[in-house]
Protein backbone atom coordinates (compact mmCIF):
# COMPACT_ATOMS: atom_id res chain seq x y z
CA UNK A 1 0.00 0.00 0.00
CA UNK A 2 1.79 3.52 -1.13
CA UNK A 3 -0.72 5.83 -0.86
CA UNK A 4 -0.84 7.48 2.84
CA UNK A 5 -4.44 8.03 2.49
CA UNK A 6 -5.05 4.69 1.63
CA UNK A 7 -2.58 3.49 4.58
CA UNK A 8 -4.79 5.72 7.55
CA UNK A 9 -7.79 4.63 6.69
CA UNK A 10 -6.98 1.19 6.80
CA UNK A 11 -5.20 1.94 10.20
CA UNK A 12 -8.40 3.43 11.53
CA UNK A 13 -10.44 0.38 10.49
CA UNK A 14 -8.28 -1.47 12.91
CA UNK A 15 -10.28 -3.73 15.15
CA UNK A 16 -8.88 -6.58 18.07
CA UNK A 17 -9.22 -10.03 17.20
CA UNK A 18 -11.01 -11.66 19.80
CA UNK A 19 -9.02 -14.93 19.36
CA UNK A 20 -5.63 -13.24 19.88
CA UNK A 21 -4.38 -11.63 23.21
CA UNK A 22 -1.58 -10.00 21.57
CA UNK A 23 -2.33 -6.12 21.44
CA UNK A 24 -1.16 -3.29 20.25
CA UNK A 25 -2.21 0.72 20.46
CA UNK A 26 -1.46 1.92 16.96
CA UNK A 27 -0.33 5.25 15.45
CA UNK A 28 -3.93 6.18 15.27
CA UNK A 29 -4.86 5.81 18.87
CA UNK A 30 -6.75 2.44 17.96
CA UNK A 31 -6.37 -1.01 19.51
CA UNK A 32 -5.33 -3.74 17.56
CA UNK A 33 -3.88 -7.29 16.92
CA UNK A 34 -0.33 -8.12 16.65
CA UNK A 35 0.75 -10.63 13.81
CA UNK A 36 4.49 -11.69 15.04
CA UNK A 37 5.95 -13.98 12.39
CA UNK A 38 8.01 -17.29 13.84
CA UNK A 39 11.47 -15.80 13.06
CA UNK A 40 10.59 -12.43 14.36
CA UNK A 41 11.78 -11.79 17.69
CA UNK A 42 9.88 -9.40 19.77
CA UNK A 43 11.08 -8.16 23.53
CA UNK A 44 7.95 -5.63 24.03
CA UNK A 45 5.21 -7.49 26.10
CA UNK A 46 2.35 -7.43 24.03
CA UNK A 47 -0.11 -8.88 26.68
CA UNK A 48 -0.21 -7.43 30.44
CA UNK A 49 2.87 -8.68 32.22
CA UNK A 50 2.28 -10.01 35.98
CA UNK A 51 4.04 -7.19 37.25
CA UNK A 52 2.58 -4.74 35.51
CA UNK A 53 2.81 -2.34 32.71
CA UNK A 54 2.99 1.29 34.49
CA UNK A 55 5.94 2.82 36.24
CA UNK A 56 6.07 2.71 40.25
CA UNK A 57 5.69 6.78 40.44
CA UNK A 58 3.51 8.32 37.54
CA UNK A 59 3.56 12.15 37.97
CA UNK A 60 1.94 14.89 35.38
CA UNK A 61 4.55 17.97 35.09
CA UNK A 62 2.64 19.60 32.55
CA UNK A 63 1.46 22.94 34.55
CA UNK A 64 5.03 23.14 35.34
CA UNK A 65 6.50 23.00 32.05
CA UNK A 66 4.13 25.16 30.81
CA UNK A 67 5.21 27.88 33.74
CA UNK A 68 8.57 27.41 32.20
CA UNK A 69 7.67 28.06 28.74
CA UNK A 70 5.75 31.24 29.98
CA UNK A 71 1.98 30.14 29.33
CA UNK A 72 -0.04 26.83 30.41
CA UNK A 73 0.06 23.30 28.51
CA UNK A 74 -3.02 22.00 28.76
CA UNK A 75 -1.68 18.48 27.62
CA UNK A 76 -0.27 15.83 29.75
CA UNK A 77 3.74 15.82 30.69
CA UNK A 78 4.24 11.72 32.46
CA UNK A 79 7.22 11.48 34.60
CA UNK A 80 7.27 8.21 34.85
CA UNK A 81 9.75 6.53 37.77
CA UNK A 82 11.23 2.85 38.55
CA UNK A 83 11.84 1.67 42.16
CA UNK A 84 15.59 2.32 41.19
CA UNK A 85 16.99 5.87 41.85
CA UNK A 86 17.06 7.83 38.11
CA UNK A 87 20.19 8.47 36.65
CA UNK A 88 19.38 8.87 33.07
CA UNK A 89 16.63 10.20 30.96
CA UNK A 90 14.42 9.13 27.82
CA UNK A 91 12.13 11.89 26.35
CA UNK A 92 9.02 10.53 24.51
CA UNK A 93 6.90 12.35 21.56
CA UNK A 94 3.41 11.53 21.35
CA UNK A 95 3.82 10.42 25.02
CA UNK A 96 0.10 9.40 24.93
CA UNK A 97 0.48 6.35 22.40
CA UNK A 98 3.50 5.20 24.28
CA UNK A 99 1.44 5.41 27.68
CA UNK A 100 -1.31 3.29 25.95
CA UNK A 101 1.21 0.88 25.27
CA UNK A 102 2.76 0.33 28.24
CA UNK A 103 6.11 2.34 28.19
CA UNK A 104 6.32 2.18 32.35
CA UNK A 105 7.56 -1.72 31.95
CA UNK A 106 11.19 0.09 30.68
CA UNK A 107 11.66 1.23 34.24
CA UNK A 108 11.94 -2.21 35.23
CA UNK A 109 13.90 -3.69 32.46
CA UNK A 110 16.38 -0.45 32.85
CA UNK A 111 16.44 0.12 36.04
CA UNK A 112 17.69 3.91 36.73
CA UNK A 113 15.99 5.31 33.71
CA UNK A 114 13.54 8.11 34.06
CA UNK A 115 10.81 8.05 31.19
CA UNK A 116 9.47 11.44 30.15
CA UNK A 117 6.09 11.15 28.26
CA UNK A 118 5.41 14.30 25.99
CA UNK A 119 1.57 14.42 24.73
CA UNK A 120 1.07 16.25 21.11
CA UNK A 121 -2.16 17.34 19.31
CA UNK A 122 -3.96 15.82 16.84
CA UNK A 123 -3.64 15.92 12.83
CA UNK A 124 -2.48 19.36 11.69
CA UNK A 125 -1.91 20.37 15.15
CA UNK A 126 -0.14 17.78 15.72
CA UNK A 127 2.09 18.65 12.29
CA UNK A 128 2.17 22.60 13.33
CA UNK A 129 3.92 21.58 16.64
CA UNK A 130 6.58 19.51 15.79
CA UNK A 131 7.60 21.30 12.73
CA UNK A 132 8.21 24.32 14.54
CA UNK A 133 11.89 23.83 15.64
CA UNK A 134 11.53 26.78 18.14
CA UNK A 135 8.31 25.29 20.11
CA UNK A 136 10.15 22.07 19.76
CA UNK A 137 13.98 23.55 21.37
CA UNK A 138 11.70 25.59 23.93
CA UNK A 139 9.36 22.14 25.30
CA UNK A 140 12.81 20.10 24.94
CA UNK A 141 14.68 22.60 27.30
CA UNK A 142 11.64 23.06 29.59
CA UNK A 143 11.37 19.63 30.12
CA UNK A 144 15.13 18.39 31.03
CA UNK A 145 15.20 21.69 33.24
CA UNK A 146 12.37 20.68 35.06
CA UNK A 147 12.72 16.42 35.30
CA UNK A 148 16.01 15.71 33.00
CA UNK A 149 19.02 13.62 35.33
CA UNK A 150 21.60 12.80 33.75
CA UNK A 151 22.56 11.79 30.18
CA UNK A 152 19.30 12.48 27.85
CA UNK A 153 18.12 10.44 24.93
CA UNK A 154 15.12 12.20 22.80
CA UNK A 155 12.91 9.87 20.74
CA UNK A 156 10.39 10.57 18.70
CA UNK A 157 8.45 8.87 15.30
CA UNK A 158 7.00 10.05 11.97
CA UNK A 159 6.54 14.15 12.38
CA UNK A 160 7.92 13.50 16.04
CA UNK A 161 11.28 11.72 14.11
CA UNK A 162 11.57 14.77 12.56
CA UNK A 163 11.04 17.08 15.32
CA UNK A 164 13.94 15.31 17.16
CA UNK A 165 16.24 15.10 14.35
CA UNK A 166 15.84 18.96 13.69
CA UNK A 167 16.28 19.44 17.38
CA UNK A 168 19.50 17.35 17.44
CA UNK A 169 21.47 18.73 14.56
CA UNK A 170 19.85 22.82 14.90
CA UNK A 171 19.94 23.51 18.34
CA UNK A 172 21.46 23.35 21.92
CA UNK A 173 19.42 21.34 23.69
CA UNK A 174 21.14 19.48 26.03
CA UNK A 175 20.83 15.76 24.07
CA UNK A 176 23.44 12.79 24.68
CA UNK A 177 21.36 10.98 22.20
CA UNK A 178 18.54 11.11 19.89
CA UNK A 179 16.81 8.75 17.85
CA UNK A 180 14.70 9.42 14.95
CA UNK A 181 12.18 6.51 13.86
CA UNK A 182 10.80 6.76 10.02
CA UNK A 183 11.34 11.18 10.11
CA UNK A 184 8.81 12.66 7.79
CA UNK A 185 12.15 14.11 6.44
CA UNK A 186 9.78 15.04 2.81
CA UNK A 187 8.37 17.63 5.03
CA UNK A 188 8.61 21.37 3.66
CA UNK A 189 9.20 19.39 0.07
CA UNK A 190 7.09 19.64 -3.15
CA UNK A 191 4.82 16.14 -2.68
CA UNK A 192 3.35 15.31 0.88
CA UNK A 193 4.66 12.00 1.96
CA UNK A 194 7.39 11.27 -0.68
CA UNK A 195 10.93 12.84 -1.31
CA UNK A 196 12.86 15.53 0.21
CA UNK A 197 11.47 18.40 2.29
CA UNK A 198 13.66 21.34 4.61
CA UNK A 199 16.02 19.95 6.68
CA UNK A 200 17.51 17.97 4.19
CA UNK A 201 17.92 20.42 1.31
CA UNK A 202 19.89 22.18 4.44
CA UNK A 203 21.87 19.56 4.93
CA UNK A 204 23.13 18.89 1.25
CA UNK A 205 23.36 22.81 0.52
CA UNK A 206 25.48 22.89 3.92
CA UNK A 207 23.09 25.57 5.43
CA UNK A 208 22.19 22.95 8.06
CA UNK A 209 25.84 21.43 9.91
CA UNK A 210 25.27 18.48 12.58
CA UNK A 211 26.88 20.00 16.01
CA UNK A 212 28.99 17.88 17.70
CA UNK A 213 28.20 15.70 20.86
CA UNK A 214 24.68 14.48 20.27
CA UNK A 215 24.83 10.71 18.71
CA UNK A 216 21.94 9.96 15.91
CA UNK A 217 20.27 6.92 15.60
CA UNK A 218 17.83 7.07 12.66
CA UNK A 219 15.33 4.05 11.82
CA UNK A 220 13.29 2.90 8.82
CA UNK A 221 11.25 0.04 7.99
CA UNK A 222 12.33 -1.55 4.78
CA UNK A 223 8.26 -1.19 3.59
CA UNK A 224 8.54 2.42 3.95
CA UNK A 225 9.86 2.48 0.20
CA UNK A 226 10.05 6.32 -0.36
CA UNK A 227 11.22 6.85 3.15
CA UNK A 228 14.23 4.33 3.64
CA UNK A 229 16.37 6.14 0.68
CA UNK A 230 16.11 9.31 1.89
CA UNK A 231 17.02 8.47 5.60
CA UNK A 232 19.32 6.48 4.68
CA UNK A 233 20.90 9.66 2.23
CA UNK A 234 20.30 11.40 5.78
CA UNK A 235 22.83 9.27 7.64
CA UNK A 236 25.23 9.48 5.13
CA UNK A 237 25.31 12.98 5.01
CA UNK A 238 25.74 13.37 8.65
CA UNK A 239 28.75 10.94 8.80
CA UNK A 240 29.96 12.81 6.37
CA UNK A 241 30.49 15.65 8.66
CA UNK A 242 32.09 13.57 11.05
CA UNK A 243 28.83 12.75 13.09
CA UNK A 244 28.25 9.64 15.21
CA UNK A 245 25.45 8.56 13.59
CA UNK A 246 24.00 4.86 13.36
CA UNK A 247 21.03 3.41 11.04
CA UNK A 248 18.78 0.50 11.68
CA UNK A 249 16.07 -0.88 9.21
CA UNK A 250 13.31 -2.70 10.27
CA UNK A 251 11.34 -5.39 8.18
CA UNK A 252 8.15 -3.18 8.20
CA UNK A 253 6.48 0.07 7.27
CA UNK A 254 4.94 3.05 9.12
CA UNK A 255 4.62 1.21 12.31
CA UNK A 256 4.17 1.12 16.05
CA UNK A 257 5.21 -2.58 16.06
CA UNK A 258 8.11 -2.36 15.52
CA UNK A 259 8.93 1.28 16.57
CA UNK A 260 8.84 -0.09 20.10
CA UNK A 261 11.21 -3.05 19.57
CA UNK A 262 13.30 -0.23 17.70
CA UNK A 263 13.44 2.06 21.18
CA UNK A 264 14.41 -1.15 22.85
CA UNK A 265 17.18 -1.84 20.84
CA UNK A 266 18.46 1.84 20.72
CA UNK A 267 18.37 1.89 25.10
CA UNK A 268 19.68 -1.21 24.60
CA UNK A 269 22.78 0.32 23.27
CA UNK A 270 22.67 3.84 25.35
CA UNK A 271 21.99 2.15 28.85
CA UNK A 272 24.87 1.70 31.23
CA UNK A 273 25.17 -1.80 31.59
CA UNK A 274 26.09 -0.79 34.84
CA UNK A 275 22.73 0.41 35.50
CA UNK A 276 20.89 -2.81 34.51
Amino acid sequence: MTDARAWVAFVEEARPDPSNPLRIVNGRGHRASLFVGPDASVVWPSVPRPDGMRARREENIGACIGARLGGSLSRPVIVHDGETEARRTLLLLDGHIWRANGVGWLTRRYPGLRIVTIDAGEGVQREAEMTDTARVHALVWAVCDEAGVGPVMAAGQSYGGLAVLDAALRTDVPLDCALSQSPSLWWGGTERGRGEGMLMAGLRAGSIVPRGGVRLRLQVGTLERTMRPVVDDCGRIVRSYGGPVNVDHYRSGHDVAWWREGLVKALDDWCDPADM
